[in-house]
């Protein structure tokens, strides 16, 4: 339907018409829509592998998932959540959907729908999250103004367990909501990349932690983006306005203000309300925005010149680049998408049973070494596996359990003996 390499995914919070739309930012022609999933809330778009698309609703507490060649939804499989979700994002393997609701962080596995971990760090609402490239780490930031980089290892190791989950980095130093996070390419190497209400854009560095850099602009705000070398920084803000920023060469002190000067050489002025989405082109060439206005814009970066103008029913919440998938416009490809209904609580080791997965076994992986030799495993089509990773170590663990409740006994029967030896000694 269109030879084009990439393609824009845009959504805005008017229900009466479609969920998301696809368009070809070139000449300005809508190639797809998405019905059935009403209005989709801000931080709510992602997808899953190439094949899917997932958002949040903006009112209710459902998660709508699409085949990404058909405009309708996947109708028999419920995607309840605990209560709406103000931001949700899928691992780049597709295996994990992370999403925010009120101040709480839940995980789902995806194939199983089981709830894996909730954790509870925030304060107040969490406005967006992000993986890393590398899928090890996510990070969330919330309108208590705190930024968190989670390992998704450990928040998903704690299955068994009500413990709580420790955050690898806990930054604090927004004074206000924050509005937008971008996380550079690396995995644990990449630079990360916030911005708040207190109009400072602060950048950091994973591994360690460290704030590199604090930029502090004159006005609120809202969303965040980076070129592919990570040089040119593009910041959005609550009056409309959109603000390129060189991070080379690197400002001599760690906060560095934006005077006039600079704002006014690169500024790009076409909206009238607040940006709430920023992406970059593949080629680099373009910039796409999205605001209040209910337009999206793109944005030649070099001339910083208007290109075209799109005009949506309501305010603008998601507005992505993303390479044109294989299969989108492959109404024949039959796409089936292995999960169950989404769990709303997690569950606790006493009553944890065993889980089925169903996994899609094609002509070519029946003669591969993934086939076994067992005669259980000899279905063509679906194929039922009992899953091992955590179910089948059941008994392990609560005779690990066990073993840890006796070694905690005997270290505080030990600790009182020699308590009592070195207060009264004979």
């Amino acid at each position: 339907m269109t030879d084009a390499i990439e393609v824009a995914l845009i959504s805005d919070d008017n229900d009466q018409v479609n969920s998301i739309a696809v368009w070809d930012i070139r000449n300005g022609t809508s190639l797809m829509q998405y019905r059935g999933g009403g209005a989709v809330g801000k931080h709510t778009l992602s997808l899953i592998g190439n094949n899917f698309l997932v958002t949040g609703n903006n009112v209710k507490p459902l998660l709508s998932i699409w085949p990404i060649n058909s405009s309708d939804t996947i109708q028999n499989i419920k995607f309840v959540l605990p209560a709406r979700a103000n931001s949700l994002t899928v691992s780049p393997d597709g295996c994990f959907l992370v999403a925010g609701v009120i101040e709480n962080i839940y995980i789902w596995q995806i194939a199983t729908g089981k709830m894996l971990a909730m954790l509870s760090k925030h304060y107040q609402p969490v406005n967006c999250i992000k993986f890393s490239d590398d899928g090890s780490h996510f990070v969330s930031g919330g309108q208590d103004g705190q930024v968190i980089v989670w390992s998704l290892s450990a928040a998903i190791g704690n299955i068994y367990h009500n413990e709580s989950v420790e955050p690898l980095h806990t930054f604090s130093d927004h004074a206000l909501p924050v509005t937008d996070i971008y996380i550079g390419s690396g995995g644990m190497r990449a630079n990360l990349v916030t911005v708040s209400m207190d109009r400072t854009c602060k950048i950091y560095e994973i591994g360690s932690g460290n704030m590199l850099l604090s930029l502090v602009f004159q006005e609120i705000l809202t969303a965040v983006t980076l070129d592919r070398v990570e040089i040119g920084l593009f910041v959005g803000t609550s009056l409309g306005n959109i603000y390129h920023h060189r991070l080379q060469p690197p400002p001599r002190t760690r906060e560095y203000h934006i005077t006039d000067e600079n704002k006014q050489n690169n500024k790009f002025s076409g909206h009238t309300k607040a940006i709430t989405c920023l992406s970059i082109s593949l080629d680099e060439q373009t910039l796409m925005s999205g605001s209040e206005d209910c337009n999206v814009i793109t944005w030649n970066i070099q001339s910083r010149s208007l290109l075209k103008t799109l005009p949506h029913k309501g305010a603008i919440t998601n507005a992505i680049f993303i390479l044109t998938p294989r299969v989108m416009f492959d109404r024949e490809a039959k796409l089936e998408l292995i999960t169950k209904n989404f769990q709303r609580m997690k569950d606790n080791v006493e009553t944890h049973e065993s889980e089925v997965i169903d996994v899609m076994i094609t002509p070519d992986m029946e003669n591969s070494s993934y086939r076994s030799s067992n005669d259980n495993y000899k279905s063509y089509d679906n194929v039922s596996i009992q899953s091992s990773a955590f179910i089948s170590n059941e008994s392990q663990c609560e005779k690990l359990l066990s073993e840890i409740e006796r070694l905690k006994k005997v270290n505080k029967e030990l600790f009182e003996f020699s308590a009592k030896n070195i207060v009264n000694p004979k």
